[in-house]
């Protein structure tokens, strides 16, 4: 049942109070608490529930005739882990068999600096720099070797690291090359360090010309070794290796929560919310007050406008 997940039993039983005392025990470190946040919550709450809407289906057989109730999922983003593995798959299946070119593709992965991803947390509206960062620094590196080709791209902005903390980042497919204007695919080579270092210095540039950081503060980050920055840029993927091409794709739409990670822990006095992580066959565990985890999970549902951008 849905409302026995852990997931479900921690917003049903403290969504409400975390409105109560967002303003004294959060907002100086979150933020105002956002509209989009308390209509998921509720919208989560109702996912997969007969009583709050479904529809009938069935069977076309004449003679079978056999009828089953659906219920209506929520469809949030970032919060629902069952509409997000649905999303992911859809997602997945039309990209690769509808908007992807026949040719190489890269899974790529741009990290921000610890220095400046809280700028991002309090100011959601820099989010599209990020994405243009990504993609300009990419661009630029193709069109250096291909002048006269067009890149490509899928990416997608996740926010979230392992245990929830705040990590923004873009994660794409990226074409790994350029299309000619003849319609053929010209191959190039990924200098990953070069990509790098045009990451970082469009997402200062942007920061800089925001007034967030000085001319000082870029030089400084600059110098540190390293600067905080970084690409991952992951082996090609063959236009006919369907499945890795599937697996990076539903990555793009992957939820940031997992009820098979987060468990609850119920002590003497408040229950501890736990939430692990697997890397490298080792296991990690954050541990939260329901309302702290809340608070933390509310920082990766997104605003109204999406978190997907096609190149």
């Amino acid at each position: 049942m849905p409302e026995t997940t852990p997931l479900s039993c921690i917003v049903s039983s403290c969504h409400e109070e975390l409105k109560r005392v967002w303003e004294d025990v959060f907002q100086h470190q979150y933020g105002v608490l956002r509209d989009e946040v308390t209509e998921s919550f509720e919208r989560y709450l109702e996912c997969g529930i007969l009583a709050h809407g479904c529809a009938r289906v069935r069977c076309e057989n004449p003679e079978c005739n056999r009828s089953e109730l659906i219920a209506f999922s929520c469809k949030t983003r970032n919060l629902c882990p069952s509409c997000g593995a649905k999303r992911a798959v859809l997602f997945a299946e039309n990209l690769v068999e509808n908007v992807l070119k026949p040719h190489e593709h890269r899974h790529c992965v741009f990290t921000l600096s610890k220095r400046v991803r809280p700028f991002f947390k309090f100011r959601r509206d820099l989010h599209g720099w990020v994405y243009h960062a990504a993609w300009e620094s990419w661009k630029e590196l193709i069109l250096e070797q291909c002048p006269t080709g067009t890149p490509a791209a899928v990416s997608a902005l996740h926010s979230a690291g392992d245990l929830l903390a705040w990590h923004p980042h873009v994660r794409g497919l990226f074409l790994g090359g350029a299309m000619l204007p003849d319609g053929t695919f010209y191959p190039v080579t990924i200098d990953q360090e070069r990509l790098q270092v045009l990451f970082a210095d469009k997402v200062l540039q942007a920061l800089l010309d925001e007034g967030l950081l000085t001319q000082d503060d870029v030089g400084n980050i600059k110098s540190w070794p390293p600067s905080g920055f970084n690409v991952f840029v992951g082996e090609p993927i063959a236009p006919d290796d369907t499945e890795q091409l599937l697996f990076a794709a539903r990555y793009l739409k992957k939820c940031p929560v997992s009820n098979e990670r987060l468990a609850i822990v119920e002590g003497d006095g408040e229950a501890t919310i736990e939430y692990a992580s697997y890397k490298n066959g080792v296991k990690n565990v954050r541990s939260f007050t329901p309302l702290q985890f809340l608070a933390d999970l509310q920082s990766h549902i997104p605003d109204t406008w999406s978190k997907l951008r096609v190149f």
